[in-house]
């Protein structure tokens, strides 16, 4: 995956630009862009969802007497794994339950964009098996940083795959909505 997102012709011509206006070469632009894709990117497994569903039946059911799910009938028929979810962020249920109901459907959990601070051992590797790609909390002013990330979603969006972004950006820690 990496190889594919740096030989991307987009993302080398916007590194050829930006190493020109800094005074830099390209092969150090693309050396560091290895290093984010490497912290960045997801490693997919479908086996490791149907390994999590087992232990989150176990989880759910101590935790809740029961789980109603409205409105999800219609996924069924429509969802052509192509959708950008964008719940709210009020707990860490919200993209575990979405991405629940989707294989219940049918239909492959959506790649979930994640905290860099969720990239902790042992956590990280798992989470990267369960869809999540890491972002850091904060890009402003990184131009390369992101170049890659605007590389890496291009590329998942060439896939049949829903992705899940928090448009609040972290967790609330009240339950109530971020702005």
């Amino acid at each position: 995956v990496i190889n594919t997102l740096i030989h991307n012709e987009a993302f080398l011509y916007e590194i050829k630009q930006y190493a020109a206006s800094i005074s830099t070469s390209e092969e150090e632009l693309l050396q560091k862009a290895k290093k984010i894709f490497k912290e960045m990117i997801s490693s997919f497994q479908p086996r490791s969802i149907r390994f999590s569903k087992k232990l989150m039946k176990i989880f759910f059911s101590s935790l809740f007497s029961n789980v109603k799910i409205y409105g999800a009938s219609h996924l069924s028929q429509e969802l052509d794994n192509r959708y950008l979810f964008l719940p709210s962020h009020r707990s860490h249920f919200d993209y575990l339950l979405i991405s629940d109901i989707l294989d219940d459907l049918g239909h492959t959990p959506p790649h979930v964009a994640a905290g860099i601070n969720r990239s902790f051992v042992p956590m990280g590797p798992i989470f990267r098996r369960l869809g999540a790609f890491f972002i850091r909390r904060r890009i402003s002013g990184n131009f390369l940083y992101l170049a890659c990330l605007k590389t890496y979603l291009r590329w998942l969006t060439n896939f049949p795959l829903s992705i899940e972004l928090f448009i609040e950006g972290g967790r609330s820690r009240d339950g109530k909505l971020r702005k």
